[in-house]
């Protein structure tokens, strides 16, 4: 199965330790067959954040551009385009219902590329319920997915 994580999940790699997510859910994935994917806006998501904790003395720039580079170059992580497919136009739709663009484009690149996302953002699974989400669902990926770290043995099974 495909699977997107959220920015989350990607953290550890420059340095940030992330409270309530599951850990190792990479690895999790991979060890069980998944094929793991990510935004390309993931990337600016982990070089924001760390360079947020680069201002504030909490994380070395070194570290960080490490961490960067090693999800950028990892092969066996599938990047999605921004351009893929439909990302943009269902982006757009999603913001009709979402505040952050940046969850938006995520969101929109797990409909368009996998069976399910990953993520313990409370917005995107609080969107579940929204007609207008689940219309987009039944047109674009009926069996599409949002789940928990915790959860992950949804996919396992």
């Amino acid at each position: 199965m495909n699977v997107l994580l959220d920015t989350t999940y990607l953290m550890p790699a420059i340095g940030v330790s992330v409270s309530g997510a599951r850990q190792h859910v990479l690895r999790t994935l991979r060890e069980n067959g998944h094929h793991p994917f990510i935004s390309e806006l993931t990337l600016f998501e982990l070089s924001a954040k760390g360079a947020k904790y680069i201002a504030s003395h909490e994380l070395d720039p070194e570290r960080v551009r490490r961490g960067i580079t090693a999800v950028t170059y990892d092969e066996a992580l599938t990047k999605i385009p921004l351009l893929e497919g439909d990302v943009i136009q269902i982006s757009f739709t999603l913001r009709g219902v979402m505040n952050d663009y940046l969850d938006c484009v995520i969101l929109s690149s797990a409909i368009c590329s996998c069976e399910a996302i990953v993520t313990e953002d409370r917005l995107i699974h609080g969107i579940e319920d929204n007609p207008l989400y689940k219309h987009l669902i039944e047109e674009s990926n009926p069996h599409f997915k949002i789940i928990f770290s915790h959860d992950l043995n949804k996919l396992l099974t």
